[in-house]
């Protein structure tokens, strides 16, 4: 883990050297142009949301150790799909290119041709999804079993599919207005009828993805026939979520792997923010300025606190959590020096890995501050060091380190200022953070002020219209035969955001997988030898219940695919080939 932590930080050296002091002051005046947006992702009411989108990045980065054997290194084809940039308003008549991949190998064990079942990955808050199959390898396995053609969807605005470029991210109905759930669903649907055949399609994604993989079984009944929502915050809405649920199953998760005394050292390093010695804290961190101003130590607090959630998140399997060495690490530190608890969680300060004598906190958040910064992180109290790792660890020069992370940093807290609404708040009784409330007039003047937007709060409850038996953490769905069912959710029991999944469904083929100690959207990850048996069995459940569908629904398919008058087939390409998109092929291979 302390290596992970000294790359992280390191790469933003690399960048900070890379910078004149001509490039400083033009951060210094980018930043302050984007000061509201800044507020945004820095806001507590969208903390655990925005540090959980970088958080993502990483652990994929730096924490997955195994590597997929060689006959799982696929190569997937990159294709490019003319979509529209507004499916609602038909007075909009612009065009992008979508990015997606495609893998095609395993229908070639099918006798007919067209009678694969699709597969498909709903690209979410993964940002560039370029070798996601990697990180997600476990439906891959289920797709070779089963002969089904493959799709990773990339999500409008992020990755290489942006509206606009540069100026896709503009205040304007016609720029970032056109980011939205509804209008990624309407590309999704565009991608999949040029693809399916006479098989069943399984739509399927992890944590927002799944979200999207669930609502698209839901809205679009007759296309889709099945989904799975892996670590889904489905029921993670207003009136319906306990706000504090999610904090106490990350604090729940330092007591269980670091020691039952670890979040009590937590709340000392968050209380020597708060009831701030200056000079200690200088001295434990090895802070170059003698005055620092408020926003530094919030920057570095930031710091921190994102750590606690990297760590809380994903901390599966727990044999190789970073949990234990943290809190081994902050449990060195005596009982009158509080402020060297939170530099010892960093790996900063004296005796740290940082290759310098004193850290510079003002290059520090000039880099952090504004959106064009070269490899600017997702939140910009995290210094761009999370940014700065993603593209360190792809071996780019700090020069090639672009704004693309920024990109979806800012994207991502747009979405969750209009449809992805999570109560995530804190009490510092169940959990170890500072205690605030959330609350939608908050997060309502938060997002005026940084996207001139009111939040749709009921959005997602509106689109899934499920009821529960009882409100909080794991709520109960009621009994419908109002809603589509065929979803297979499934959660980890040491995963934040499983307190917000479903821990009974409205049917009978609703399905609910547990997942022992699994993190966030650990059971999709590609399998490896680090696997726990509890992780074995969740997979070998969640898999023969996507089999038993597929074998269900493929006949129901044959049937709806006969013409009248015909009992044979015509072929789906034929049946497809009005409107047809053009496509731009090219191949991407590791």
């Amino acid at each position: 883990m302390w290596r992970w932590l000294s790359s992280r930080l390191v790469a933003l050296v690399c960048l900070e050297h890379a910078l004149d002091a001509a490039a400083l002051v033009r951060l210094s005046e980018d930043g302050r142009r984007g000061a509201a947006k800044s507020a945004a992702l820095q806001s507590p009411l969208l903390q655990g949301w925005m540090n959980h989108v970088q958080n993502m990045q990483m652990h994929f980065t730096k924490d997955v150790t195994s590597k997929p054997p060689a006959d799982k290194h696929y190569k997937f084809e990159v294709k490019w799909f003319e979509q529209k940039v507004d499916h609602i308003n038909k007075q909009h008549s612009g065009r992008f290119w979508q990015r997606y991949f495609v893998y095609e190998k395993f229908t070639e064990t099918e006798l007919d041709h067209t009678d694969y079942p699709l597969f498909v990955f709903c690209g979410a808050e993964q940002g560039d999804i370029y070798l996601e199959w990697q990180n997600f390898g476990f439906m891959l396995d289920i797709a070779r079993e089963h002969g089904a053609k493959v799709l990773y969807l990339e999500h409008r605005f992020f990755g290489q599919s942006k509206p606009y470029g540069a100026e896709a991210f503009e205040l304007s109905p016609d720029r970032v207005g056109l980011l939205s759930i509804e209008q990624s669903m309407a590309d999704y649907v565009e991608i999949i009828k040029e693809y399916r055949g006479q098989g069943p399609v399984l739509t399927f994604g992890g944590s927002l993805s799944g979200t999207i993989a669930a609502m698209m079984r839901i809205q679009f009944p007759t296309l889709i026939d099945m989904a799975f929502a892996s670590s889904a915050p489905v029921l993670g809405v207003v009136g319906v979520a306990d706000q504090f649920a999610w904090r106490k199953r990350l604090t729940d998760n330092f007591a269980e792997l670091g020691g039952a005394d670890c979040p009590g050292l937590v709340r000392r390093g968050f209380n020597a923010f708060v009831w701030r010695n200056p000079a200690k804290l200088r001295e434990a961190f090895g802070i170059c300025e003698k005055d620092v101003p408020d926003a530094h130590w919030d920057m570095l607090l930031g710091m921190a606190w994102q750590e606690l959630e990297n760590l809380g998140n994903f901390p599966y399997p727990a044999h190789q959590s970073g949990i234990p060495l943290a809190c081994t690490q902050m449990r060195e530190v005596g009982p009158a020096d509080d402020a060297k608890i939170f530099a010892k969680l960093l790996n900063l300060g004296p005796g740290g890995r940082l290759p310098y004598k004193c850290l510079d906190l003002r290059r520090w958040a000039l880099l952090a501050a504004s959106p064009s910064a070269p490899g600017a992180a997702a939140t910009r109290r995290a210094a761009g060091a999370a940014g700065a790792a993603t593209r360190a660890a792809t071996g780019a020069p700090p020069s090639a380190l672009g704004t693309q992370v920024a990109d979806w940093a800012v994207g991502w807290s747009y979405m969750a200022c209009t449809e992805v609404v999570h109560p995530i708040g804190a009490n510092n009784v169940t959990d170890m953070f500072p205690p605030y409330d959330w609350t939608v007039a908050g997060l309502n003047a938060m997002c005026e002020h940084a996207w001139k937007v009111a939040p749709d709060v009921n959005y997602l409850q509106r689109r899934i219209d499920v009821q529960v038996e009882r409100r909080g953490a794991y709520p109960p769905a009621k009994r419908t035969k109002a809603v589509a069912g065929r979803i297979l959710f499934s959660w980890g029991t040491r995963d934040p955001w499983g307190t917000m999944v479903p821990s009974r469904g409205w049917a009978d083929d609703v399905e609910i997988v547990e997942v022992p100690g699994g993190g966030h959207c650990s059971d999709l990850q590609t399998p490896g030898p680090e696997d726990t048996e509890g992780m074995r069995r969740a997979r070998a459940n969640i898999s023969a219940i996507l089999g038993r569908w597929l074998m269900e629904v493929r006949p129901v398919r044959h049937m709806k695919l006969q013409p009248f008058g015909n009992h044979s087939s015509a072929h789906p390409g034929q049946l497809r080939s009005f409107g047809k998109a053009h496509h731009a092929e090219a191949t991407a291979e590791r």
